[in-house]
């Protein structure tokens, strides 16, 4: 289980730690440099962590082995969700991403152009990392610009959530792993665009599982007389 957030002894470094929950001991344990902080865990298995720095406005991505090696390690030069490399937002949830999985080797993350805060309105691709070298394997654009997130991974595929735009309602896409090529598995009705839209991006969650797509609100409001607050939406074939 990794423990984020404590410092070195005698420098300003975040430690990452693996705790070993039935004795709460530290199995290993990773400094970070100087400035640096860990942002988010978007993978436990393989174990994947995001670090920001506030003052040089980067980020960046490092794999680490079972046993607490560094597996790879890079500045990423792509920009993502900020709830993803952790900038800014407060909010504490260390494993907060909600557009990243992995499998043994390659982590699928959602993209977009860097910004200047570190985060971005649009992640319109997802991006394949090579674990070992840190490197970019390939670049998937969604159509037409839109918002694009990757859920889970299924029958050797990347299961990921392509976001409603204009009249255009969501739908859930499988990307190839080899190049990222793309088919439709769940195509929402056209009349449930507006619907689909209540769930926005910068709070909600998604999830795939038995072949239905789950969008939760991020934030849903106690009962009010003449109001309805959306919870949670389904759709499956």
């Amino acid at each position: 289980m990794p423990r984020p957030g404590r410092r070195a002894p005698g420098a300003v470094r975040p430690l990452l730690e693996e705790v070993d929950p039935a004795t709460g001991a530290a199995k290993w344990g990773h400094a970070f440099g100087s400035g640096w902080t860990v942002g988010r865990i978007l993978s436990s298995d393989p174990l994947v962590a995001a670090a920001y720095h506030s003052g040089r406005k980067v980020w960046s991505l490092t794999a680490f082995t079972t046993d607490g090696k560094v597996r790879s390690h890079g500045e990423a030069p792509f920009g993502t969700d900020q709830r993803c490399n952790g900038w800014g937002d407060g909010s504490g949830d260390m494993g907060g991403c909600p557009a990243a999985v992995a499998d043994a080797d390659t982590l699928y993350l959602a993209g977009g152009a860097p910004g200047r805060e570190l985060g971005i309105d649009l992640t319109d691709h997802v991006i394949a990392v090579d674990l070992a070298t840190g490197k970019e394997k390939w670049r998937a654009n969604a159509p037409d610009g839109r918002r694009i997130w990757p859920m889970a991974l299924e029958g050797g595929k990347v299961v990921a959530y392509l976001w409603p735009e204009g009249k255009a309602a969501g739908a859930v896409v499988a990307l190839k792993p080899a190049d990222g090529a793309q088919e439709v598995l769940l195509q929402s009705p056209a009349g449930a665009a507006g619907a689909q839209k209540v769930f926005f991006p910068h709070g909600a969650r998604t999830a795939w599982a038995g072949g239905r797509l789950f969008l939760l609100n991020g934030r849903v409001k106690s009962p009010e007389p003449g109001l309805v607050h959306h919870a949670l939406l389904s759709f499956g074939k």
